[in-house]
């Protein structure tokens, strides 16, 4: 078995020995809802490995090396969204004592409502989720050579195990898990660019045209037409959704 395999076995056993270690539910409620107890550190450094998939690690770097640094933008839209939901949703579902989105709808727009929206959902959500599994996939069946079929149905089965045996403090402990493991890997890549070329890091950061690590742009470059063609601060903020 080649180093590769095992150091990819040995994640796959570690996460879900580290999801189900930190299950601990009792009931329905604490299985979708974490217990209520899940620190907000953990919830937030969650949210944003959740965000950032593998179809955004993979495909954004080549995404800034062509066309610069605008993707970033999307961030301010992230930070607008949750101060919207932090201070207008969350409060709700507490008030109602409601589990889900979908209850949500439901009480303030009919059964019917929620049903739609529910079908709507679970359509475009497979559909992404079906995307990002397969790039997944990608760098694992290069790598190691395994058919894309094995590569996925590995994936698949390391992540329904946790997921579904430890329900939502599982899946939120083994996100910030990758969340440092994702960071670390970042760094590496640095230190491996920069041993490379032979250069401190600082040094290789120097080399950037301003022009390749510009994060602002207005999108009227081109008229008023470019607003929803381009990474731009109104698309970001109101309008795009990232990989």
């Amino acid at each position: 078995m080649s180093i590769d395999i095992l150091i990819i076995f040995i994640y796959f056993i570690v996460i879900n020995i580290i999801g189900l270690r930190f299950s601990g539910f009792k009931n329905i409620n604490d299985y979708f809802l974490g217990s209520r107890s899940i620190p907000w550190i953990i919830a937030c450094l969650s949210i944003v490995a959740t965000e950032t998939s593998t179809l955004t690690f993979i495909s954004i770097p080549g995404v800034a090396y062509i066309s610069g640094m605008g993707f970033l933008q999307i961030a301010f839209g992230y930070l607008a969204g949750r101060i919207f939901v932090a201070v207008i949703m969350i409060p709700k579902y507490f008030d109602g004592n409601i589990e889900t989105v979908y209850q949500f709808i439901q009480s303030g727009f009919g059964i019917s409502s929620r049903k739609i929206i529910s079908i709507v959902f679970h359509i475009t959500r497979i559909l992404a989720d079906s995307t990002r599994l397969f790039v997944t996939a990608i760098p694992l069946t290069l790598l190691i050579g395994w058919d894309y079929k094995l590569s996925i149905a590995v994936i698949g089965i390391a992540t329904f195990i946790y997921t579904f045996y430890g329900g939502l403090k599982s899946i939120v402990v083994v996100d910030t898990v990758q969340f440092f493991l994702y960071i670390i890997c970042a760094l590496i890549g640095f230190y491996i660019v920069s041993d490379v070329m032979s250069l401190p890091v600082s040094s290789v950061f120097s080399r950037i045209s301003e022009s390749s690590i510009k994060i602002f742009y207005s999108g009227l470059q081109r008229g008023a037409s470019s607003l929803f063609g381009s990474y731009n601060i109104f698309s970001g903020v109101f309008l795009k959704k990232p990989p």
